[in-house]
């Protein structure tokens, strides 16, 4: 079967839940379920460096949440944390 033939509009690499808002709900509420900004820095890191259209979203949809966390030094946290264990 060749890739022509099909009628899905969605590529065959890409899994069909991705376009779905369910993701980004989930990955919305793993956000959430982190403890410190540094935990939450983190995740949305490596959100952006897997799926960054998917990490725009999120940023876009929920600014007030996810700006203090982006733009607040919360790096610099981790040194101190690393100083005093």
């Amino acid at each position: 079967m060749s890739l022509v033939a099909m009628s899905s509009p969605v590529s065959p690499s890409v899994p069909p839940y991705f376009f779905h808002t369910d993701h980004r709900q989930r990955c919305l509420t793993q956000l959430r379920s982190k403890t410190t900004n540094l935990e939450k820095y983190i995740y949305l890191s490596g959100l952006k460096e897997r799926y960054p259209d998917l990490f725009y979203e999120i940023v876009l949809a929920n600014m007030l949440e996810a700006i203090p966390i982006l733009y607040t030094p919360t790096v610099l946290i981790s040194p101190n944390l690393l100083t005093t264990s």
